[in-house]
């Protein structure tokens, strides 16, 4: 994976060019555009590292969750120490 002067990323591939009796001749390089790639997973690491916060926030709270009927429908470990 490289990185253009313009900050597109691209995968690059040096491969033998071979003749049609099988003589290597040359190189091939091609490059692939995967700049969309590259900004989706940067989002998605960005996004993981945030809700792993959260998470570490959260288990510090007393969170329960009930139903229209009063029932408890989730509680976290903070509730069950508080409550039993």
């Amino acid at each position: 994976e490289v990185r253009s002067t313009e900050r597109l990323w691209y995968l690059s591939r040096l491969t033998p060019y071979r003749t049609v009796e099988d003589k290597i001749d040359g190189v091939v390089l091609t490059f692939v555009d995967i700049t969309n790639r590259k900004l989706f997973e940067e989002q998605l690491e960005r996004q993981t590292i945030e809700l792993k916060e959260q998470a570490e926030i959260l288990s510090l709270a007393h969170v329960m969750i009930l139903d229209h009927d009063r029932r408890i429908v989730l509680g976290n470990r903070g509730c069950e120490q508080l409550y039993g």
